[in-house]
């Protein structure tokens, strides 16, 4: 289970924070100066990497180089002069979605043409990736998605959906902090706004296990064990002679 687990949280981790990067060109011909393609749509969290064809640039994302008045992006940026041909001029992640005006703030160059947009669409909310195939086999059961994760946790520890998705991970496996509810998002979406009254709620103890995770069939003495109940809550304990 600590092995299953570890390898969903990873795969999931990496599909989330997924990026493209986009190159951008600045440069001159004659008199005529750019940055190409002068318009770009990227989303949410992509990177953006100017490169240097000729003469020296950078990129400029505060102040408008032609009117002096603000630029007003969602997030401002700026880099540093670059003379080398073939050099990167800058390197900016766009972590927040919008319209972002940028130019040249050498000389008369934004008047001459080098001048830049960039739109950054929204991300969508995760569902996506919350149901994107993260195949790992245990034994013979296989995990395609979260919802065969809430699945595995109902069918082999008898946890509904709402113990699922605020489930920890403990005492099998650490997650830092993150519920199942943290990872798969869209599955758990139903029960988000939900709240468990523990009152009134009678527990039924299910099974003991091991700090392996393993249910145990037998306990020995002087080991360490969890009750686990029907409720999700799991209790540490002695077993003594």
């Amino acid at each position: 289970m600590k092995k299953l687990l570890l390898t969903i949280l990873s795969l999931m981790t990496l599909y989330s924070f997924s990026q493209t990067t986009h190159t951008v060109n600045g440069g001159m011909s004659g008199n005529t100066f750019y940055f190409t393609p002068e318009n770009l749509t990227i989303e949410q969290g992509d990177i953006v990497v100017w490169i240097n064809d000729s003469g020296c640039h950078d990129v400029n994302g505060i102040t408008n180089s032609i009117t002096n008045e603000p630029f007003n992006n969602p997030e401002s940026f700026a880099s540093d002069v670059t003379c080398e041909v073939g050099a990167e001029i800058f390197t900016y992640t766009f972590s927040i979605p919008g319209q972002y005006n940028y130019d040249c703030s050498v000389g008369s160059h934004a008047a001459n043409g080098m001048v830049g947009t960039i739109t950054v669409n929204e991300a969508e909310s995760g569902c996506e990736d919350d149901n994107t195939t993260v195949e790992s086999v245990l034994g013979n059961f296989s995990i395609d998605n979260c919802t065969a994760l809430v699945t595995y946790l109902n069918a082999n520890y008898g946890y509904d959906l709402v113990t699922s998705c605020s489930w920890n991970g403990q005492p099998m496996i650490d997650l830092g902090g993150l519920t199942i509810g943290d990872i798969c998002q869209c599955t758990c979406e139903e029960v988000q706004n939900t709240s468990i009254i523990e009152s009134n709620i009678t527990e039924k103890y299910l099974f003991s296990i091991n700090i392996n995770g393993s249910i145990i069939q037998h306990t020995e003495k002087n080991t360490i064990v969890f009750d686990v109940y029907d409720s999700g809550k799991i209790i540490k304990k002695l077993v003594g002679n």
